[in-house]
C-alpha cells in the first residue's frame, strides 16, 4: 500500500503528531550528551522515537521505520547500561535525526518514496544497540559483547528474553500496541467506576476489553502478560456484585495492575518479559471477587496506583507517576512506558511531573488557514468598529435627539470592548512559545563548536514567552545567523581565551522575555567583542563614511555598520561565515518584515549584546494618522516618542540639511512632504514635528496636521507604485485608504542626509 492511499487526515495527524516529537527529539538529544545517564531524558528520547517508529510502521514508511529502529535500539542500550552516548555516539544519533528530518520533509510534500539511512549509519546505529560503543578514534566498534545483556531493576522485577516463533516475533510490535490502547482506554474508564452516573458503562466496556485483551496476549503464550490479563478480566466482570467499599479498594490495584502491564509492554517493544510476585495483590483481589472480606487488605485514604502496588509488596517505585490527557479524562502513567493520548505524546508532560486529575489543559488542533482567515475577519471587524467610532462622533454633532445620541455612544464603547476581546481572544490563538525556535538552537550551536574546535555553552531563558505565528517564522533566519556570528566570530578558541583570563568554555545566552507591548530577544555573549577601530577602518575603505565623520560617531552607530550589505571584517572566509553576507538580510527581515528593532552593544575582549524588539503581532497595531499634503498618513505608535509644534528657534541648518534643537540635543529633521514626493500644488505648511525613535536613533519628522490615534489593521501593498518608505496600506475610520510608514525607511534617509553633511559638528541621532 502507497501513503497516498491513506485517509489523508491520517497522514496529517501522523506529520503533526510526530513532527513535533521530532522538532523536541533534536533539542533532547543535545541535552543527553551533557547528561548522558539521565534516565527520565533516555526514556523520554526513546519514547518519541518509539511513537515516531510506531506511527511509520503503520503507514508502511519503510526506510523512515528503519532508521528509527536502529536508532531507538541503541538509545535502548543507553537506558540498559549497556553504553554511555559520548560525542560520537551522539554525531550518530544527530545524524539520525537528520535523515528523519529530510524523510519528513519528503512526506510533506507527497513522497512516498523516502530517502533511505546509509547503510554505515544503519549498521553503526545497529552495533551501538547490541552494546558496542564507538570507540574515541570514532571509527572502530568496541570489543564484542557476548550473548544480549538483561537489565537489572530494584524493584523486585525479572526479566527474560522473549521467545517467540519468526511468524508472532514479526507482530510483537502491533501486540505491544495493541495492549498500549487499550490499557489507555481501561486506565480511563478506571477512573470513571467512581462516579455512578459512568459505573455501570464503565464497567462493561472494561470487561469486553479486558475480554479481547485476554484473547489477545493468549495468542502469543506470553504467561507474565496472561496472568495480569486475566485477573483483570475476572475483576471487571465481578464489579458489578461487588459492595462500594470493597471497590474503592480495588480501584487502585486495578490502576496498579494497568501500570504494571504498560512496563510490560515497553520491555516487550525490546523483546524483554518482566513479571513481578503478584501473591499478595492476587490472593486479595481473588478474596474480594468471592465476597470475602480481607482483615489486612486496607488501603490508606486516597492511595494512588503506585502506593496500592507497595502496599501489596511490590516496590514498583522507579518509575514516576504523571499525568496525560486520555480522550479528555486522566490516565495515570509512568514514566518508564507512557500511555500516549489521542494527541500524541508531544502533549504529555515530561516524565516526573505530577498533574492532578482536573487540572489537565484540553487542547484542539485547527488548521493553519482557518486561523488566518479568523485573523482576517476579525481584522474587519477593527475596521467596521473604528468606522462606526466614527459615524458615532459624526451624530454626536448633529441635532438628533439626546436620548438617541446617548443609545448610539452606548453601543459604540459595547462594540469597542467586544470587539477587542475578540481581537485579544483571536491572537491569543495564534501566539506560540518561542521554544519552537529555540529548541533547534542547542544543535546548531554543538555542530558549530564542533566545526570551529571550540568550546561553547548555550544559555536558553524565556524560551515559553509567546509570539504571534507570523513573527515567529520570520524571526527564526535571523537568530540563526546572529547565533552562527556569535560563535564564529564573538567566542574565542579555549587557548586564546585562557591567554585573555577567560574560561576555556565561551557562553551564548539566548534570552527572550516581553518588554510592554514588544518582545525584546538578546543574543549575549562573553567573547572578543567588537571592535571600533577595525570596522570604522573598513567602513571608510568602502565609502561608507568619511574619517571626520567617522570620529562624530558613537559606538553604536560604528557597530551597525556590520549590517551593511558584503560588510566583512574576517580576514578568512570559513564555510560558516565571512563573506560579508547574511547580515544585511537579517536587518531587513527585522526591521522591514517584523517592524522591529536591532541594536548592537560590544566591549572590546568583554563581548556582544544582539537586542532584538519586535511586536508581539506585525497584523493590528495603533498608529498616529498624520496629514502630508492632502493625504492622510499612518505612523505606527510604537516608534513615536512626542508630538510637538516647535518654534522658530528650535529649527536651524547643519549645512544644507535641517535639524531641531530639543533639550540640548540635536536630530536631524525631514520633511514627510519631500519624503513622499507630494506635488507642489498639493503641499501645505508643515507646521507638527512628530519625534521618531528608532534602534536607538532620533529624528524629526515634519507633518502637515495631527489627525489621531487609530487602530490600523496592516494590508500588504501590491502591485502599487509610490515614492517614499512604505510598509503597508490601511483603511481609515471614515472607509478612506492611508498608507503606513516605513520607519525603517524614514531612519535611512534621514542618516543619508546625515552621512552627507561637510561638518564635523555631531548630530545627536542616537540617544536623547
Amino acid at each position: 500500500m502507497s501513503i497516498n492511499d491513506f485517509d489523508p487526515e491520517i497522514l496529517q495527524d501522523f506529520i503533526m503528531e510526530s513532527g513535533e516529537l521530532l522538532e523536541q527529539l533534536e533539542g533532547d538529544l543535545v541535552d543527553l550528551e551533557s547528561t548522558p545517564q539521565d534516565p527520565d531524558l533516555l526514556n523520554q528520547i526513546f519514547r518519541a522515537l518509539h511513537t515516531i517508529k510506531g506511527s511509520a510502521s503503520f503507514l508502511a514508511l519503510t526506510n523512515l521505520v528503519a532508521i528509527a529502529h536502529v536508532a531507538e535500539s541503541a538509545l535502548n542500550a543507553a537506558r540498559n547500561s549497556q553504553i554511555v552516548i559520548g560525542s560520537s555516539e551522539m554525531d550518530l544519533l544527530l545524524a539520525a535525526v537528520d535523515v528523519l528530518k529530510i524523510q519528513f520533509q519528503e512526506i510533506t510534500s507527497g513522497s512516498s518514496d523516502l530517502t533511505a539511512a546509509e547503510p554505515q549509519l544503519i549498521e553503526s546505529l545497529k552495533q551501538l544497540g547490541n552494546g558496542h560503543a564507538v570507540s574515541d578514534s570514532g571509527d572502530e566498534l568496541a570489543d564484542e559483547v557476548c550473548g544480549t545483556l538483561i537489565p537489572e531493576f530494584s524493584d523486585g522485577r525479572t526479566v527474560r528474553e522473549l521467545e517467540l516463533d519468526s511468524s508472532k516475533l514479526d507482530l510483537i510490535d502491533h501486540l505491544a500496541s495493541d495492549i498500549d490502547q487499550s490499557i489507555k482506554e481501561s486506565m480511563m474508564k478506571i477512573e470513571q467506576l467512581e462516579d455512578a452516573s459512568t459505573r455501570g458503562a464503565a464497567i462493561h466496556g472494561l470487561t469486553e476489553g479486558f475480554e479481547e485483551l485476554t484473547k489477545t496476549v493468549d495468542f502469543f503464550e506470553i504467561p507474565e502478560l496472561m496472568s495480569i490479563t486475566t485477573l483483570l478480566e475476572r475483576l471487571s466482570e465481578s464489579l458489578g456484585q461487588m459492595q462500594q467499599e470493597h471497590t474503592s479498594q480495588i480501584i487502585p490495584r486495578m490502576l496498579g495492575l494497568c501500570v504494571l502491564m504498560s512496563e510490560q509492554t515497553e520491555q516487550l517493544a525490546q523483546q524483554l518479559v518482566v513479571s513481578w510476585d503478584l501473591g499478595t495483590i492476587s490472593e486479595r483481589l481473588e478474596s474480594w471477587i468471592n465476597g470475602d472480606s480481607v482483615s489486612d487488605g486496607e488501603l490508606p485514604a486516597n492511595a494512588d496506583a503506585y502506593a496500592a502496588l507497595a502496599f501489596d509488596g511490590i516496590p514498583f517505585g522507579d518509575a514516576e507517576i504523571t499525568q496525560t490527557e486520555a480522550g479528555g479524562q486522566a490516565a495515570e502513567v509512568v514514566s518508564g512506558a507512557e500511555i500516549s493520548s489521542a494527541a500524541g505524546e508531544a502533549d504529555a508532560p515530561a516524565a516526573g511531573s505530577r498533574t492532578a486529575i482536573g487540572q489537565i489543559e484540553q487542547t484542539i488542533r485547527v488548521e493553519v488557514g482557518r486561523l488566518e482567515s479568523l485573523m482576517n475577519l476579525v481584522g474587519e471587524l477593527v475596521l467596521q468598529k473604528n468606522r462606526i467610532g466614527s459615524l458615532s462622533e459624526q451624530i454626536e454633532r448633529s441635532n438628533l435627539d439626546g436620548e438617541l445620541i446617548e443609545q448610539m455612544e452606548a453601543t459604540t464603547s459595547t462594540l469597542d470592548r467586544v470587539t477587542g476581546d475578540i481581537q485579544l481572544a483571536v491572537m491569543r490563538t495564534r501566539m506560540q512559545p518561542l521554544e519552537k525556535l529555540f529548541g533547534k538552537y542547542p544543535r546548531l550551536i554543538r555542530d558549530l563548536a564542533s566545526k570551529t574546535e571550540k568550546k561553547i555553552n548555550l544559555v536558553i531563558e524565556g524560551a515559553d514567552t509567546e509570539v504571534d505565528k507570523s513573527v515567529l517564522e520570520e524571526l527564526g533566519d535571523p537568530l540563526v545567523h546572529l547565533l552562527r556570528n556569535s560563535g564564529d566570530h564573538g567566542i574565542e578558541k579555549p587557548e586564546d581565551r585562557i591567554a585573555a583570563g577567560k574560561e576555556e568554555t565561551g557562553t551564548i545566552k539566548l534570552i527572550a522575555g516581553h518588554a510592554g507591548s514588544h518582545v525584546r530577544v538578546q543574543i549575549i555573549d562573553d567573547g572578543k567583542g567588537l571592535d571600533r577601530e577595525v570596522i570604522g577602518a573598513k567602513a571608510v575603505e568602502r565609502g561608507l563614511v568619511s574619517e571626520e565623520q567617522l570620529m562624530t560617531l558613537s559606538d553604536e552607530e560604528v557597530f551597525r555598520f556590520i549590517l551593511e550589505a558584503g560588510f566583512s571584517t574576517a580576514e578568512q572566509v570559513s564555510d560558516l561565515s565571512g563573506r560579508g553576507v547574511g547580515m544585511d538580510v537579517v536587518r531587513t527581515n527585522i526591521e522591514s518584515k517584523l517592524k522591529g528593532e536591532l541594536a548592537i552593544e560590544s566591549e572590546k575582549g568583554k563581548g556582544t549584546t544582539l537586542t532584538i524588539t519586535i511586536p508581539l503581532t506585525v497584523a493590528i497595531m495603533p498608529a498616529m494618522m498624520v496629514g502630508v499634503g492632502d493625504e492622510v498618513f499612518a505612523i505606527p505608535l510604537t516608534n513615536i516618542t512626542e508630538i510637538m509644534r516647535p518654534g522658530e528657534e528650535q529649527i536651524s541648518g547643519l549645512g544644507d540639511d535641517p535639524v531641531i534643537h530639543l533639550r540640548g540635543q540635536v536630530y536631524p529633521l525631514i520633511s514627510s512632504q519631500e519624503i513622499f514626493d507630494v506635488p507642489e500644488d498639493a503641499r501645505r505648511d508643515e507646521d507638527s514635528v512628530v519625534v521618531i525613535s528608532f534602534n536607538q536613533r532620533v529624528i524629526g519628522l515634519r507633518v502637515t496636521s495631527v489627525i489621531g490615534l487609530q487602530e490600523i489593521v496592516i494590508k500588504p501593498l501590491t502591485g502599487v507604485q509610490r515614492e517614499g518608505p512604505i510598509s503597508g496600506a490601511t483603511i481609515r475610520n471614515d472607509g478612506s485608504v492611508s498608507l503606513i510608514m516605513d520607519i525603517a525607511g524614514l531612519m535611512q534617509s534621514a542618516k543619508s542626509n546625515v552621512i552627507n553633511t561637510n561638518t564635523h559638528e555631531q548630530v545627536a541621532i542616537c540617544g536623547r
